[in-house]
């Protein structure tokens, strides 16, 4: 049986499997030492340019189980793919023969140069052989998310074959090792879609997929998550109703899904089922999708939009859409940026806010109810850290953790106990030592220092997560997730990651983007699952 892993995308994880075989041709230890391997993370650098997996073997001389640095006598590497390619390895039980004495794994390894995701014959650019020992039995399974791999893995169960029957049976399993797949960075609850950034720079999409928002070529939706193709090396991400855009560690932004204002950069109207470089942007440090419009915020701190411009939401002082960036007016010294529905709001460095495009509920925050084709600064509001858009809402956070939010309050989603809506930022109600927040359609999560999660708003699909389908017009703590390290608040849906880095999503699943395999909505969280 030939398994294929993915050195980018599964074993990440820093393991170390103390296992009684060899890496290379041989088969017992010598001198009664066993022989030891053990597979480690190997950081970018000079040995792997994208970092990968350290193999080293050697003889236990020392007799204690473990590999020691000075018992290392070989190290091979396993690298991440470059220029776009993913590094593939696969094992193939190889049979008892000149090869393995006494069988063991051919461990193939090589860049995926048509991205299929499997490694192939003209692919394999080195291999080598995992010998067992006399009497030595090895077996290799996957595993779901659970407790021993927050978004699962490989289990690798190693002892004797005391029956001598050529199997690992249950009884003769002396040790068990996990390689787990890389975990969960952070989330994006979008509207029926979800996306999320893993550990390893890897994007994962799932659900609803229309117009192509999952970006794996398809316009199939998805029960689970699946890998967003050709693009890697990801540091930020923002998914919003359909279509959805990452910026590279090289400061590139790509976008994928529909196009019909030019909202992926790219210079067309064309729809993506792939990702799709946005012209003419570098230095990119994050990217905000909203509704039918994208931005993203450079190094320089200056920020750039492009797609609708119907309600001035590119804030470059007119009303013409662009599928190609445009540089928002007087905008300059910016932190952070959110993208809403037609709407967007920059924090600058001083713990000021500003905002731009439609304000016909008071989203904008200046005290009127105007559309803006240019920044106007969010009135009386200082001192901010944080900052998120909503649907047609927007909230931010204090350096001293109390939460304002202002413009849409249909269902309660300010937090401030009523449901009218204000053109000026109103106090959050009954909730402090806020680190993070995050506007949805018509409700709102945030999180606490202490891990906690508190949400409000609408809850007709139970996107609160509380366990009910309540609306709640103040914040609720939620007793159904724990050790929360942050949160995003789609259309009728909510995902966290927690610290583990697993991830959980709970509210509107009648399209799949809660990721759990099947699409029964759910009240109270449950964990995205990721098939072995």
């Amino acid at each position: 049986m030939t398994r294929n892993f993915s050195a980018s995308s599964l074993i990440l994880a820093s393991i170390s499997l103390v296992i009684a075989f060899t890496f290379g041709c041989g088969g017992d230890g010598q001198d009664g030492h066993n022989s030891l391997v053990s597979i480690e993370n190997e950081p970018a650098g000079d040995n792997c340019s994208d970092g990968g997996l350290a193999v080293k073997s050697g003889l236990d001389t020392n007799g204690d189980g473990v590999l020691d640095s000075d018992e290392v006598s070989s190290t091979q590497y396993v690298c991440n793919g470059t220029s776009g390619h993913a590094s593939l390895f696969t094992t193939t039980d190889e049979p008892a023969g000149e090869n393995c004495i006494n069988g063991g794994f051919l461990i193939e390894s090589g860049m995926d140069m048509n991205d299929n995701q499997v490694l192939d014959p003209d692919e394999v650019q080195s291999s080598g052989y995992v010998c067992t020992s006399e009497g030595f039995a090895i077996r290799v399974s996957s595993v779901w998310p659970g407790e021993e791999c927050a978004s699962g893995g490989v289990r690798i169960e190693t002892g004797m074959d005391t029956n001598e029957d050529g199997v690992l049976n249950d009884d003769e399993v002396e040790q068990v090792q996990y390689a787990c797949n890389p975990s969960f960075a952070s989330i994006e609850a979008g509207s029926g879609n979800t996306c999320a950034l893993k550990t390893d720079g890897t994007v994962w999409c799932w659900g609803y997929n229309e117009f192509g928002q999952l970006g794996n070529g398809t316009h199939r939706f998805s029960l689970f998550p699946g890998q967003v193709s050709s693009v890697r090396q990801v540091i930020s991400l923002s998914s919003y109703e359909t279509s959805s855009c990452a910026v590279k560690s090289d400061g590139t932004a790509w976008c994928w899904g529909k196009n019909d204002y030019g909202q992926l950069g790219d210079g067309s109207t064309t729809e993506r089922t792939l990702p799709v470089k946005v012209s003419s942007l570098t230095d990119a440090l994050a990217v905000q999708t909203g509704s039918k419009h994208s931005c993203a915020l450079k190094s320089d701190g200056t920020v750039w939009c492009w797609g609708s411009n119907d309600h001035g939401q590119l804030g470059d002082g007119s009303n013409t859409s662009k599928s190609t960036p445009v540089q928002v007016a007087s905008l300059t010294d910016v932190a952070s940026i959110s993208a809403g529905s037609n709407f967007n709001c920059a924090l600058k460095t001083d713990g000021t806010v500003w905002c731009w495009g439609s304000g016909g509920i008071g989203q904008l925050g200046d005290g009127t109810s105007e559309d803006r084709n240019t920044p106007v600064q969010v009135t009386s509001l200082t001192d901010v850290a944080y900052v998120s858009a909503g649907g047609e809402f927007c909230c931010a956070i204090k350096t001293d953790g109390n939460a304002w939010c202002w413009g849409n309050n249909l269902s309660g989603q300010l937090g401030n106990g009523s449901t009218d809506s204000t053109a000026a930022p109103e106090p959050v109600s009954s909730v402090t030592d806020l680190v993070s927040i995050s506007g949805g359609f018509q409700h709102t999560c945030a999180t606490k220092a202490d891990g906690t999660l508190w949400c409000w708003g609408k809850n007709d699909s139970g996107q609160l997560g509380d366990g009910t389908n309540i609306p709640r017009m103040t914040p609720l703590k939620l007793s159904t997730i724990d050790d929360v390290a942050s949160v995003s608040a789609g259309g009728g849906h909510t995902c966290a990651v927690k610290n583990d880095g697993s991830a959980w999503c709970w509210g509107s699943n009648h399209l799949g983007a809660l990721g759990t395999g099947n699409d029964m909505d759910s009240n109270s969280p449950v964990q995205v699952l990721i098939q072995p």
